[in-house]
Parts: C-alpha cells; sequence; structure tokens
C-alpha cells in the first residue's frame, strides 16, 4: 500500500519582553474498524521556550514517512502559555501551520480528492 510522506510545518514567536512556552503534537491515528497489534502509532512532539530577547520567527517542520499502513488521521495540536502570568494574551504566536500530504506528482489536490485517493 502506498504511504505518502506527510509534512507537518509551524512557524511560532511570542511578544518580544516576555517569556513564553509552546508545544507541538501531532499523531498519526488508525481507522478503529481496523485492529493493530501495537497501541504506539507515529508521533511528534516538539516544545520551545522563548526568553525575553528571543522573539524571532521560528520554523518548525517534521516528515512522516515509512509508517504503517491504514493510518488514516492527522491530530494537530499546538499551543502554549506565556511564564510571566501578565494580564492579557502574552503566550506564543502560531502562523502558517500545516498538513502535507506529498502525492509525488507535483499537483496540488483539495481536500476532497485527497480523501479520494486514499479511501
Amino acid at each position: 500500500m502506498f504511504c505518502p510522506p506527510i509534512t507537518i510545518s509551524d512557524c511560532i514567536n511570542c511578544v518580544w519582553q516576555c517569556r513564553a512556552i509552546y508545544k507541538l503534537r501531532v499523531l498519526l491515528k488508525p481507522d478503529k474498524r481496523l485492529r493493530y497489534k501495537t497501541k504506539q502509532f507515529p508521533s511528534f512532539t516538539w516544545s520551545y521556550t522563548f526568553e525575553n530577547s528571543d522573539a524571532q520567527w521560528k520554523h518548525v517542520e517534521h516528515t512522516f514517512s515509512e509508517y504503517p499502513t491504514g493510518l488514516r488521521y492527522v491530530i494537530f495540536g499546538h499551543g502554549g502559555k506565556d511564564l510571566m502570568y501578565w494580564a492579557g494574551y502574552y503566550g506564543p504566536k502560531m502562523a502558517n501551520s500545516s498538513v502535507v500530504v506529498h502525492f509525488g506528482d507535483g499537483h496540488k489536490r483539495s481536500f476532497a480528492s485527497v480523501l479520494r485517493v486514499m479511501c
């Protein structure tokens, strides 16, 4: 079965005068109708602590490849908080988050057409 590479990415930043922590977790999950011998599936976890003078945009990227067949869902979760506990929102900023399935022919596909190919 064909398992195309799946690339996840995110850009993160924070307010320059406030320390903050950022966390990203991505899981590949199976179709619940299939039975697996293992409960462990591919995942990626990453965290970063911004210091006061470290307010430059950072790019996080990971590619899943050679994963087991039958995985059907990509669970993408990210968030964080400021470490100064100031009133208001001073935590991390996230932008340009993406999940890209690489089919190899260079043509862009809509989400609906991707589902037709994978199902």
